[in-house]
């Protein structure tokens, strides 16, 4: 089995997003879009650097939500329409979807607790019905052409819950987490000695009812449990991270006797293979692949993705730049 995955794809800077035709050419017969297939706001207007955004961040928050509505929804269908992206969608047999913060709602956002910054529910539910929709869409064999808009009604009637879900291939699992709709404010103990060793975090990412679900559906699997992430592992040294270990599900991650599991993440507009020490011993490894088609100034990437090829107890990595190959890793169970 070969699988294709990566992230973060932005239609209004790049309507061309050639990196399609390069996954189609490895031929997968799974293709994992982790997050970012939209972007609600992106970058920031610096006039006398020449930098201009077409979306710049923030935009969204203050949108009524009929606009934010429309403004999502015509994100996706342009990116429907984009010849490369249909022509894959429509050569791969499997897609999996899910979102991260700026196809979620706007850059860092979240969707739990009670401060003034979360996403309100009513744009919490439009999120969730459009991104539904367009998960639909890619599962249709033969393509067909982009579904209206839903009445606002539609949009609102929705479960007010996120969008993990799970499917197996084979022997192989694969779980779709949903890193935004229970992620909290970051928040964390104090350190008497930050220099030295950062804080302990108080907020969870993944709620506990969608840690439960993970833990229990990976320990009734026998083969391969490919978790898929919208967020990497570790960034916490880097401003502004959303990554796992910000928060308390880093550590419960790790604590986990999780078999045969590899993590596929993206988010950070690059791609990079880690190994992760398991507390009770072993490794977990974690392969991003972030910035399908991001151009810009600042933070843009293009041309990056992953192909996972699985053979029995063996899987073999390798992560594609726009310049090809850059780093591949073979894994015995």
């Amino acid at each position: 089995m070969r699988i294709a995955f990566t992230s973060c794809f932005d239609v209004l800077d790049d309507p061309e997003q050639v990196v399609w035709d390069r996954v189609a050419a490895q031929r997968p017969d799974v293709m994992l879009l982790l997050g970012d297939s939209i972007y609600m706001d992106f970058g920031v207007n610096l006039p006398l650097l020449g930098v201009h955004s077409t979306h710049p961040l923030g935009k969204p928050r203050k949108w009524d939500e009929a606009k934010f509505a429309q403004e999502m929804y015509s994100r996706y269908r342009a990116q429907s329409e984009v010849n490369s992206f249909r022509s894959l969608v429509g050569s791969v047999g499997i897609i999996g979807a899910i979102w991260d913060d700026h196809d979620f709602a706007w850059n860092d956002s979240w969707g739990a607790g009670f401060d003034e910054d979360v996403v309100p529910r009513n744009k919490k539910l439009i999120a969730r019905t459009l991104h539904l929709q367009f998960r639909d869409w890619l599962q249709k064999r033969p393509l067909v052409e982009y579904p209206a808009i839903p009445s606002m009604d539609s949009l609102l009637s929705t479960e007010d819950r996120g969008i993990e879900y799970s499917f197996s291939i084979g022997p192989v699992l694969f779980l779709m987490l949903d890193g935004r709709y229970y992620r909290e404010k970051q928040r964390e103990v104090p350190s008497p000695y930050p220099e030295i060793h950062p804080g302990e975090p108080l907020a969870t990412m993944l709620g506990e009812a969608q840690k439960g679900w993970l833990a229990q559906t990976i320990n009734d699997q026998d083969g391969l449990s490919v978790i898929c992430s919208g967020s990497t592992l570790t960034d916490r040294n880097v401003n502004g991270a959303d990554s796992w270990d910000r928060y308390t599900d880093f550590e419960w991650l790790l604590g986990q006797e999780f078999e045969q599991t590899v993590v596929l993440s993206g988010d950070i507009h690059d791609i990079r293979l880690k190994k992760h020490k398991k507390t009770g011993g072993g490794n977990l490894w974690e392969f991003t692949a972030s910035g399908a088609a991001r151009p810009g100034k600042f933070h843009g990437a293009s041309g990056n993705f992953g192909i996972v090829d699985v053979d029995g107890r063996s899987i073999t990595v390798q992560l594609f730049d726009e310049d090809g190959l850059r780093s591949k890793k073979v894994i015995d169970f």
